[in-house]
Parts: structure tokens; sequence; C-alpha cells
């Protein structure tokens, strides 16, 4: 096992075998003395401003479109103004600036990434990123596996039912949902408040993968299609839609760090306090040069707790995927509770990843919260609904399994 979790496909090889940018030693003294920095850790931290300019920011279909010949990379410099400047002196058409990460990110001939590197420019690949849920294999709960059965005990198991005892609910609360979307659905009653679909579609409360939705009703589900049998965890929390995959469910480093960007920009109006992000991918760098590590730790310097999923390659030790191994997010990994609350019934699916952390060796995930066979909302016609029929709950509702939960 151990062996197995040295190993894993990295996202970069040329990254790993190319010698380390002069920047890598910039990049590193700065985050580490943002995380040492005494009283950063307020929830009122001012936000962050990006001076862009009249640059092409990521945005929409943006970071689709950053030119095309060569492979996709993330070139980040001291500023986001040197990197594009560098970028266009070194002939590279179609750039796309990410201010939340000093960089850009555009299409790199093999002479043109050399070049990059040579300069003292980090580039990253931007890779393919994976969600951490999936169905689970049930209807109405009949012929699962031991072990398997759908819990309806996931607010008990985490205390959410003694702070609604309290009237907690999550009122006044807003809580970004990076993910493919959340379709409008009663449960929510309008509380959906804002949105963007960055993968260019124009429609951030439509979820043609079904995913995003079931993990907001997770969040904020008010019952209302279950007749109030299956709840979210604040059902009086708002919600903000950042649309990053699409019907396929596949995204990219990039469209996520644009995401956490527009999250970091719509914090104030949109009153964000949480963002949840279940996704990640394997970690190719220590978290001080991850660009997705970094995007991370501008949204919680900006006032913004990030939830991150743990990822579901357990169980071999340092399989924790990115952005989870970052210091600054909470990781959360998954628990069997067995259908009920009863501790001595508790177990981890072998599933969930687990620390240490690849490159920092640091204690994760930080927490465990119900993540096998557990019931949310289903997004009606979803790619995950059409293609997983037997995983309904009524009609309304199904079961999933995964960190993303």
């Amino acid at each position: 096992r151990s062996v197995a979790w040295m190993t894993p496909a990295p996202r970069s090889v040329a990254w790993m075998s190319a010698p380390e940018p002069k920047s890598v030693a910039w990049m590193k003294s700065v985050a580490w003395m943002k995380r040492l920095a005494p009283g950063i850790l307020a929830l009122a931290a001012p936000g962050v401003a990006f001076a862009a300019g009249a640059m092409p920011t990521a945005g929409a279909a943006a970071v689709a479109n950053h030119g095309s010949g060569g492979a996709a990379y993330i070139v980040q410099a001291r500023s986001t103004n040197a990197s594009m400047k560098w970028l266009k002196s070194a002939g590279v058409h179609g750039a796309v600036a990410l201010p939340v990460v000093h960089g850009a990110v555009a299409h790199l001939t093999s002479a043109q990434l050399t070049a990059a590197r040579g300069a003292g420019l980090a580039a990253t690949p931007d890779s393919s990123m994976r969600l951490d849920g999936s169905v689970t294999s049930t209807c109405n709960g009949a012929a699962l596996p031991a072990g398997s059965h759908p819990s309806v005990a996931f607010l008990g198991v985490t205390g959410a039912t003694q702070v609604f005892a309290r009237g907690d609910i999550g009122q006044g609360v807003t809580v970004a949902v990076l993910d493919t979307g959340i379709d409008s659905l009663p449960d929510f009653q309008g509380r959906i408040i804002d949105g963007v679909d960055l993968t260019g579609g124009g429609y951030p409360t439509l979820d043609a993968y079904g995913h995003g939705t079931f993990v907001a009703g997770l969040i904020a589900s008010d019952g209302q299609s279950s007749h109030g049998q299956y709840l979210g965890e604040a059902p009086g929390a708002r919600l903000v839609s950042i649309k990053v995959a699409g019907a396929d469910g596949s995204t990219s480093e990039t469209t996520v760090i644009a995401g956490i960007q527009w999250a970091i920009a719509h914090r104030t109006i949109d009153k964000i306090r949480v963002l949840n992000i279940s996704l990640g991918a394997p970690p190719s760098t220590p978290s001080y040069a991850d660009p997705l590590d970094q995007a991370v730790e501008q949204a919680w310097e900006a006032g913004i707790v990030v939830v991150t999923s743990a990822g579901n390659s357990g169980p071999y030790n340092g399989s924790i995927t990115s952005p989870g191994d970052d210091p600054l997010a909470i990781t959360v990994g998954a628990l069997d509770d067995g259908g009920g609350t009863n501790p001595a019934n508790f177990s981890i699916p072998s599933f969930s990843s687990v620390g240490p952390t690849m490159y920092d060796a640091g204690f994760k995930p930080d927490i465990i919260a119900p993540g096998r066979s557990v019931i949310s909302l289903k997004a009606p016609g979803s790619t995950i609904a059409q293609q997983n029929p037997q995983a309904c709950i009524g009609s309304s509702n199904f079961v999933g399994s995964g960190t993303s939960f």
C-alpha cells in the first residue's frame, strides 16, 4: 500500500521532472508567511482586489478558449500583468488572465513551455478534474449489498437536529456550490440567489449532470419534495450556483480556479460565507506551488470558509486529492453510519481518501461525515438520473456515495 500511494498518476510528469522554476521559491515564502501571519483566521478578513485592467479574465466560456496549438498551461509570474506580458512577448495568443493566482492560462508549444520555465515562470498543466461522488445501486432501499443501505440518519450523526432545535437552520448564511449547477427545485424555495455558468451554457440553475443538485440538497434542501423526510444540513441557507461542468461531469483546473475567482469577487454582494468544492485531482506538487490550492487560500483570506472533499481514492495513504490537500481547506472524508446514530456501528468506507498528504505530509482529512448511501435530491433528466434509475428513492430523490457528500 505504501508503494502504491507514492506512485499515483501525476497531473504533470513534465512539471515533476523539470528544474524548479525561480518563482517557486518566491511562491513558497509568500505562502508560508501568509499561513503563519497572526490574525488572518478571522472571517471578517478584507476581500481580495484584483487589478486586471483591460486583460481578458477567465469567465463564462473564456477559460475554454485560451488559444490553440500545444497544450494548455497555467502560467504564473509575480503578477498577472507580468504573466500576460511575458506570454505576449513569447508570441502566445489567446491567453486568459487568472488574477486569483497571479497568472494566466494559455496554450504553449514545447518550445514556449521550455522558455517560460527558463525565464522563471511556473507552468502547470491545465488538468482535468473529477467529481468525488457516485450513485448507489438500489431502488427504494431494496437489494442493497451489506453495509450499503440508504442512510436516513445523516442529520442525527452530524448533530444538525440539535442545532435545528435551537432555531438555527442556516438562515442568513450563503453557501456557494462549485459543481455541475443546481436545479431550481421547490426544495430550495427561491433561495438560489445568484450564480454563473463557466461552461458557456449560460444556465447556472440547470444541472444536466446531477451531481451539484445532489450536493446542494444535502446542504440546504428544505425537504419539500419528500414531505420533510430528507432535509439538508442548513435548510434555511441561501445558495449560489457556480457551474463548472456540464452534462458529462468533466471540467478542468482552470475552470475551477475561475469559479473560485468568481466566488471571491461576489463574496460581498452575495454574502458568501462558505464555498463547497466536491471535486479533486491527484496533486503533482506541494500545495504552495499548486495553482488550485493557491486559489483556495485566496478565498480563505477573503473570508470564505472553503470545504472540500478528501477524494475517493482510498484506502491508501497519501491519496488526498487537490485542493483537499491544502492546509487552509476543511477537508471532509466519508463515514458509513450504518443507517443509525450509534458510533459503535460507524466505519470508514474503503473509497475515502486518507492522509498524510502526498507532498506536505499534512494530517487530512480534517473531519468525516456520512458519505455512504446518503439520500438527496435528483436533478430530473440529468445524466446521473437517466443512467441510474435503480438509485431512485421515490420520484425526487436518489442514493449517492462519496466524499462529495
